[in-house]
């Protein structure tokens, strides 16, 4: 997998659970076609997709991505909700349901490895209702588990770089 086919599978299940929004991947896809000689057309439409729905421009990336390593691609999107939550860019509730989405949208809520971040959704909404669990043991579950794929941030931080040249 190229490092453009990374980011279109990225922004896929980004964009589908929250990770960005419309404006932000329109933007991003119009600098890879600013940097690229010759662009790929799939690329060119998601760039023009900007009163599209969510799925059409997810089905535009997957046409241009296709096949990928999906539990790596989901790793390397679980390593942006972590980094946007630590900048602060989103709040715990939107990262733990950013990553409850993205688990369920690839398949992956149910594997032992994940199941961890999945059910932290559910044990979000009760602790915030005092329903059930403590909130500080709920957002540190949180960030233990949602730590364990900072190392794949580097991955997307490198494509970055490569498709779009540092100036």
């Amino acid at each position: 997998m190229n490092s453009l086919q990374l980011l279109s599978a990225v922004y896929k299940f980004g964009i589908g659970c929250g990770i960005f929004t419309i404006k932000e991947t329109i933007e991003f896809f119009d600098k890879v076609i600013e940097e690229l000689d010759n662009p790929p057309y799939e690329i060119i439409e998601v760039a023009m997709m900007s009163k599209a729905k969510i799925d059409d421009i997810e089905d535009k990336l997957w046409e241009y991505h296709g096949a990928v390593d999906n539990e790596y691609v989901l790793k390397v999107a679980l390593s942006l909700i972590s980094k946007k939550y630590i900048q602060k860019e989103i709040d715990i509730k939107h990262a733990i349901r950013c990553t409850e989405r993205l688990l369920i949208h690839t398949g992956f809520s149910f594997e032992d490895e994940y199941y961890g971040l999945y059910y932290l959704d559910d044990a979000y909404h009760l602790a915030e209702n005092h329903i059930h669990h403590d909130l500080r043991d709920v957002v540190n579950s949180f960030e233990d588990n949602i730590s364990k794929y900072d190392s794949y941030y580097k991955d997307y931080e490198e494509a970055v770089n490569e498709v779009i040249k540092q100036r």
